[in-house]
Order: C-alpha cells, then structure tokens, then sequence
C-alpha cells in the first residue's frame, strides 16, 4: 500500500469568502452557529436532556429535574453571553479570519496558475507568476510587521493598495494563461502552409475557364484562415501585453518594498504617505484600462501609461 504524500503546506480554503460572506447578516448567521455549537452551550444542553429524560422516563426524580433545569440554564446563558455580550468581538474574529482565507486563497491561486504554466508549457507565465507572488509576500510580510490594524488610516489604505495590485496581478496571470491556453489549440504553420498552397492553386485557377466554383470555395477557405492566423496573433499580442503588465505591478510591489526599507524609524505618516503609496496607486489603475482596452472596452479612450504597455508588450 502507498504512502500518501506528506502534506508540507496548509490546505487551500474550500472556496473563496466574498463580499456577501462580510455582509451583516451573513456575518451575524456564522457568529449564531458558532455560540450555538460551542462546547459552553453543547455540553450543558445535552446534560439538561440526559438528566430530565432519567427524571421522567427512567426512573422519576424530583432532583433530576432540577439538574436539567440549571443544566439548561447553564447553557441558554452560555449562549446569551457569548452571542450578545461577545458577538461583537466574535464577529470582529471571524471577519479577520475571512480575510486570511482570501489573502491564502489568492496565494494559492498563483501557485496554482504557475503550476498550471509549467504544466503546459508557458514558461514566460510561469515566471511572472512566481516573480508576483514573491514580490507581494514579501510585501505583505512586512506590513505585518509594522502596521497594527486600525492604528493608523494611512498605513491601512497601503495595505489595501497592496491587496489591490495583487489582486488586478493574478487577474492578469489568469487571462494570460487563458489565452496561452487558446492559442495553443492553434496549429498555426499548419494554416500558414495551408494558406499558402490555396493561395498559389486560386493564382492558377484564376486563369482557367470554369473553375469559378473551385475559386469561390478557395476563397472561403482563404478567408477562414486569413481570420483565425489574425486571431492567432491577436492573441499573442494580448499575452505579451498581459505578461508586461504583470511585469510593471510586481515591480511596484518591489519598489515599494525597498521604499519603506528606507523610511524604516520615520512616523507612520511619512513611511505611509502618499508619496510611498503613489505608485501602487498609479500602477493599478493603469493596469485596470488597459484590461479594459483588452477586453474591448473603452476602444477610444487612449491613455499614455496604455501605450507604454503595448510598447513593453511587443518587446516581450
């Protein structure tokens, strides 16, 4: 019999919490099935059951009943103290704990998209994913360190930035490795060949009496294929742009790593300034038009930062 692997990570979150999953009532309903299910409330309620259930099936007993009267009270109290006096604080706890779920799903999930670019070959995706991934845990370990939540707004509105670049980064990752994906469904030299031989027998058929049904069909054909080539490269210039915009957020993740490294001993206020938080700023949402542009939004509204990534894309 075989050994299972020795598990030498933390297990990914079964799914993703989303905004709905922080909403006040969800929130509210969790914190009901945690005060409900708590060892305070469980133990003591199945003691009232055991013991009024021996007082009036068993054998009857005035004592009994009494026991599972405090027994139950025990725990209705159990379950007023810690819904009402602590849902509060409860509550705080578990909105922390869904945010490390996502912050460890989103981990997880470029693992899982550079895993993904090995498997099949993207080797350019590969390294963006794992360059991203470094450059923001590195990032976010740091800010661990330093900042305390809610002790100061600036330094939580860098936090955020932070969150944010990661996040518009894995979106990029996971278009890209996408629309790699597609393209590898492309036998693109075949068409190319293709193309060409049906290119050169519609040059000879052009001059030849009645063959104008075997032209019309050629040119359908040709027609067909000039399109999916277009297609083809079409894409591939989306992934370079994509892999160059990956490229320009986990460098502001970097740079703003090194950047606070410099302002280490300053007042929160200088360290999480505006000018240190600036470029994530300004990364991200340069970033968001030009998935926008890609994905066929936004067609008129060019932006110089957008030009910048299409030049970057093409060098790739």
């Amino acid at each position: 019999m075989k050994k299972r692997p020795k598990n030498t990570g933390r297990e990914p979150p079964i799914r993703k919490p989303t905004a709905a999953d922080f909403e006040g009532g969800a929130v509210q309903k969790a914190i009901l099935g945690q005060t409900v299910q708590s060892p305070f409330t469980i133990l003591p309620a199945a003691a009232a059951f055991v013991a009024l259930f021996y007082g009036l099936v068993i054998n009857f007993s005035f004592s009994a009943i009494v026991a599972s009267l405090l027994f139950g009270a025990t725990a209705l109290g159990s379950w007023v103290f810690n819904f009402f006096i602590r849902g509060e604080q409860l509550s705080a706890r578990y909105v922390t704990k869904l945010r490390e779920l996502r912050r460890e799903y989103q981990v997880r999930q470029v693992v899982d998209i550079e895993s993904e670019c090995h498997k099949i070959g993207f080797s350019e995706g590969a390294k963006e994913a794992n360059e991203l991934s470094a450059a923001y845990l590195k990032l976010k370990n740091f800010l661990d360190r330093q900042i305390k939540d809610g002790e100061n707004l600036k330094a939580e509105r860098f936090r955020i930035l932070a969150e944010d670049t990661y996040d518009q980064g894995v979106g990029i990752l996971t278009r890209a490795l996408n629309s790699y994906r597609a393209v590898q469904q492309i036998d693109a030299p075949l068409l190319r060949q293709e193309l060409e031989n049906w290119q050169a027998e519609l040059a000879d058929f052009r001059d030849v009496e009645g063959k104008e049904v075997e032209c019309q069909a050629l040119e359908q054909k040709i027609a067909s294929h000039t399109k999916r080539l277009a297609n083809y490269e079409e894409r591939n210039d989306v992934i370079a742009q994509l892999l160059a915009q990956s490229d320009s957020l986990e460098a502001a993740l970097e740079n703003a790593f090194l950047g606070l490294q410099d302002l280490i001993g300053q007042s929160a206020d200088i360290m999480f300034g505006d000018t240190s938080s600036g470029e994530l700023e300004k990364m991200v949402t340069a970033a968001r038009r030009v998935e926008e542009r890609l994905r066929g939004l936004n067609h008129t509204d060019v932006h110089p930062d957008d030009e910048m990534y299409a030049q970057a894309g093409r060098q790739v």
